[in-house]
């Protein structure tokens, strides 16, 4: 099984074959949700992500996991669903390894901040931007994390605050 298992210790045991078709199952939903999402089809991404879920709780995978959860999170936002997406994000980012899904990570931090920012809960606002800031390596991705900052100020500190006046030039 290798660093690839999560299995809990009392967990069912599939054999090897299993284990590995019940994975490529589960990546292979994972990635018919993502396009779903991206179409801006949430519900259905929502569906099809609790679907991978089932299946990658019966055989865990490290780098499933935190990226499904994420992407969860993401779909439900979408859906309407903040609370729940919220929850998701977070604990996709727990159990996501940074050095293979900077991008993702990236993305997950930012739309905690974005709904912390629409919930008013502005330091847990401020902790998710700077942990998102961490992950910014090209410059168009700096414009927007920028601007995103700028939002966040103007709706902690209002439109005539300083600081947000001197983000945006």
């Amino acid at each position: 099984a290798g660093d690839d298992d999560q299995r809990a210790p009392d967990a069912e045991v599939l054999p090897q074959g299993e284990v590995r078709a019940t994975r490529e199952m589960a990546s292979y939903l994972f990635e018919q949700a993502r396009l779903q999402e991206k179409t801006f089809r949430h519900l259905e991404a929502v569906a099809t992500l609790r679907q991978a879920e089932a299946l990658n709780e019966k055989s865990p995978s490290v780098a499933l996991t935190g990226p499904l959860s994420m992407l969860l999170g993401k779909a439900l936002y979408g859906a309407g669903q903040p609370d729940t997406a919220l929850q998701m994000l977070r604990q996709g980012i727990t159990k996501t390894p940074a050095a293979r899904f900077r991008n993702q990570l990236e993305e997950a931090h930012g739309l905690v901040a974005t709904i912390e920012r629409e919930r008013g809960d502005f330091d847990a606002m401020k902790a998710a931007r700077d942990a998102q800031g961490m992950f910014i390596t090209e410059p168009q991705d700096r414009a927007a994390f920028v601007f995103s900052q700028a939002l966040d100020t103007v709706a902690s500190q209002g439109t005539g605050s300083s600081m947000s006046g001197s983000l945006l030039q």
